[in-house]
């Protein structure tokens, strides 16, 4: 790193008073600068001055220490210059082996419902919705993060889809898919609109699949569910938007035989849900680290972890069992991602602010509006 060039680079946005590092290191260097702003909009100061340096190769991260602003500079790792064949190519061989996994759930769930409704015509096609609905929906959802971190400047790999064991032995065909962030985001702004865009925009494409999916559900007089008593599943925890759907599209007295598409919804609805909640890197857990300190963010995470595992046991004991996937999925979280510190911004100076503000409240509505509630 040349530091005087770096030095005339920063001087155009801040007062340097002094700064440690040799002028002769020019590799895995990092070097801090004490500064001073030369306005006070130090939020667009530090985005401009990230938007010089990032082409340098150079990251920028702003903060403050009793009371003065240290600008610490780092060179870009050689991880990000250059990537393997095998890298590159990854995330497609986990798209093509989730979209198998998730097919031959298909099949699974289709010949199920054909079973029940007497008629085993259109397995394939039932198969091939229910992967459409349940791969593009996760793709939607993980698009949502992906192009808003391209926006904001965030180095961030393409959706890497985990496939899981098909839905004959309990599962989906797939966990799920995730990003990976090379960079955290510059300020607040963007990590709470990044952790928001995905559940946002994955909820919004659920909410047809689920009215295609009650379309093409059976629909069974109530006088008559006694004829399956024995082969029907009965699940009495619905996401909420899932319910208000179906209590306005459900008309007289009569029971839904779920066609595969409407787990898909189902399902997905679900995954919305956990996957807002404030645990370390989930969406929620980005948001909610916009608007707290690093050591609350990791309480919550903690917290929340932990009484979902407890709430999770006693609700699948006196309401339904799907809720164990509560006890599952919180520790899961909490192993993986609630006793890690969260990576935060590069300016951490930086809070929410203007049109960027009425993001929690999204988020608490989206929070809501897919929680599974008893019914």
């Amino acid at each position: 790193m040349d530091i005087e060039l770096v030095r005339g680079i920063i001087e155009d946005y801040f007062v340097v008073i002094a700064y440690r590092g040799s002028a002769h290191e020019y590799t895995n260097s990092i070097v801090e600068f004490l500064v001073e702003p030369k306005s006070n909009n130090i939020e667009q100061l530090f985005d401009e001055l990230y938007m010089k340096l990032s082409s340098k190769n150079i990251i920028p991260i702003l903060d403050a220490r009793q009371g003065v602003l240290t600008l610490r500079l780092i060179e870009k790792p050689e991880v990000f210059h250059i990537r393997s064949i095998f890298k590159r190519i990854l995330p497609l061989i986990l798209f093509l082996a989730t979209v198998t996994t998730v097919y031959i759930s298909g099949i699974y769930l289709s010949m199920g419902y054909r079973e029940l409704v007497g008629s085993r015509e259109s397995i394939m096609l039932d198969a091939l919705l229910y992967s459409v609905s349940l791969m593009g929906v996760l793709l939607v959802h993980e698009l949502g993060h992906y192009i808003v971190a391209r926006l904001s400047g965030v180095p961030v790999s393409l959706p890497y889809f985990i496939p899981a064991p098909p839905a004959s032995i309990g599962l989906l065909g797939t966990f799920g898919a995730v990003i990976n962030m090379r960079l955290p985001p510059k300020s607040i702004n963007r990590l709470a609109l990044i952790g928001l865009m995905g559940p946002l925009v994955g909820y919004i494409a659920t909410i047809p699949v689920a009215l295609l999916g009650l379309n093409l559900s059976a629909k069974i007089p109530l006088s008559e569910v006694h004829k399956l008593a024995g082969n029907l599943i009965e699940i009495r925890a619905v996401p909420l938007t899932l319910k208000l759907i179906m209590d306005y599209g459900i008309k007289g007295n009569v029971t839904i035989l779920s066609h595969p598409v409407m787990l898909a919804a189902y399902f997905l609805f679900l995954i919305t849900f956990l996957n807002l909640l404030p645990i370390g890197q989930l969406d929620g857990g980005h948001i909610v680290r916009s608007l707290t300190s690093t050591e609350t963010h990791r309480i919550i995470s903690v917290l929340v972890s932990s009484t979902l595992m407890v709430l999770g046991m006693v609700l699948a004991y006196t309401v339904d069992p799907i809720y164990m996937i509560f006890v599952f999925f919180s520790v899961l979280a909490l192993v993986l991602t609630g006793r890690r510190e969260h990576v935060g911004v590069l300016n951490n100076l930086s809070i929410l602010s203007g049109k960027y503000r009425i993001i929690p409240l999204v988020y608490v509505i989206l929070l809501i509006l897919t929680i599974p509630i008893p019914g």
